[in-house]
């Protein structure tokens, strides 16, 4: 039963950045996100990967991490380089 609970939250966390990239994709750009924001997430999940890939590669949790550093590229990719409108 707590796996089903760890493996739930996975879930939830992974797909929590999808309604913004869609969002993002369809406007051709994140300007109302702070790109300090973006940063900053970007470097936190990419060390936290790296540490538990290093530490203790719980492979579910490194996927989830790793998915979501995709996303943040995404919508990091878009803060610097809008479509034109």
């Amino acid at each position: 039963m707590i796996n089903l609970l760890g493996y739930v939250a996975m879930f939830f966390l992974i797909i929590a950045a999808l309604p913004q990239v869609v969002k993002t994709f369809k406007e051709g750009h994140s300007d109302g996100l702070a790109g300090g924001y973006i940063v900053l997430l970007l470097v936190g999940f990419s060390l936290m990967a790296t540490y538990l890939f290093l530490t203790k590669p719980v492979i579910p949790v490194i996927l989830n991490y790793l998915f979501n550093i995709v996303m943040i590229s995404i919508l990091g990719f878009y803060k610097l380089f809008p479509r034109s409108k």
